[in-house]
């Protein structure tokens, strides 16, 4: 059985002293008064160990990502309410998006909610569709319990005001797309080739990474989305398209004239990223779900519930069903934090 790096035996010391957890967008520092405490709420989920899986010592290494105090009431909350109430961008195919037609949700992301909303003892979902930029401040203003929607575990989104990631349940990685009779079999034969990639994307910027260290004399040009960049190396106005591997491969179905090469490409802490090489414990391109940072129990109860959907195999079995799943799912902690 595949495990979650946050297994790892590093990260399961026991908890010998209280913490400090810098909240928010670090205004001030609240002490974790028992790390292992059990939050209002905990008798009505499958959760029996709640220990913090984010180890005592991120919180002086790694200001915003270490554990929380679970001892509010966000949890019971939401088990109340019975509905855990998520904003997302319900058009990215295949992390959650509405099915053709309707409003019923699908997506892998949407599978693993119904997992951690069964886990944590709630019946329902509901989701706010919003714009991706309006998602962290949407649940920075309590506008909902939590932001599940491919966002990728960063130091500038965790310093956002009144925000707090949970553990990572995915990690993206980027993939280039080809005509098959372009002679490009890997990253290296991009070197002079004209890259396309979505404007504002990490993806973007991490092309431009590669290019400056690497691959000299290529471009990299910005498009709107998935389908114009696509669409321009179908006819010939670039030679690659460069995307993180989820929606590559659900929009590439779409071109059937298109092939994915290469291997796999890491993200990497280049650029205005640099500071999540030493500033974030997780590898970048590790995604998590986002809560208001007042929610300390709704936090730690969701990563222990991601933590156990690794530990038991289900997000395995999800990303398999989506054709999203490597050995690399298990490595979302940096091997040096």
């Amino acid at each position: 059985m595949k495990m979650n790096t946050l297994r790892n035996p590093k990260l399961l010391l026991p908890v010998m002293c209280a913490a400090l957890l810098l909240s928010g967008c670090a205004a001030g520092q609240t002490e974790v008064a028992d790390p292992a405490g059990q939050p209002p709420g905990a008798e009505h989920t499958s959760i029996s160990d709640w220990t913090d899986p984010r180890p005592s010592e991120w919180t002086d290494d790694y200001v915003y990502f270490g554990p929380v105090d679970a001892s509010d009431d966000s949890l019971q909350r939401v088990q109340e309410a019975d509905t855990l109430v998520l904003c997302a961008s319900l058009g990215f195919k295949p992390y959650a998006f509405y099915e053709a037609g309707t409003k019923n949700v699908d997506g892998f992301e949407h599978d693993m909610a119904l997992y951690l909303a069964e886990t944590l003892g709630i019946a329902n979902l509901e989701y706010k569709n919003l714009d991706f930029s309006a998602l962290i401040p949407a649940v920075g203003a309590k506008s909902c319990d939590a932001v599940m929607t491919g966002i990728a575990i960063r130091t500038d989104r965790a310093s956002a005001p009144n925000v707090k990631f949970t553990t990572p349940y995915i990690k993206l990685y980027d993939q280039i797309a080809v005509r098959p009779d372009s002679g490009i079999t890997s990253l290296e034969d991009l070197a002079g080739k004209k890259i396309a990639s979505t404007t504002a994307s990490t993806d973007l910027q991490i092309a431009e990474a590669y290019v400056a260290e690497q691959l000299p004399g290529a471009e990299v040009l910005g498009f709107n989305n998935t389908n114009d960049c696509f669409q321009a190396v179908q006819v010939g106005n670039v030679d690659a398209c460069w995307l993180e591997a989820p929606s590559m491969s659900t929009a590439i179905q779409d071109f059937s004239d298109l092939v994915i090469v290469g291997d796999p490409i890491p993200y990497k802490p280049v650029g205005s990223f640099s500071k999540d090489g030493t500033e974030n414990p997780y590898v970048l391109g590790a995604v998590g779900m986002v809560t208001n940072s007042d929610d300390g129990a709704l936090n730690r109860a969701l990563s222990l519930a991601i933590d156990k959907m690794a530990a038991d195999g289900t997000q395995q079995k999800i990303l398999e069903k989506w054709n999203l799943w490597n050995e690399s799912q298990t490595d979302l902690v940096r091997e040096d934090a």
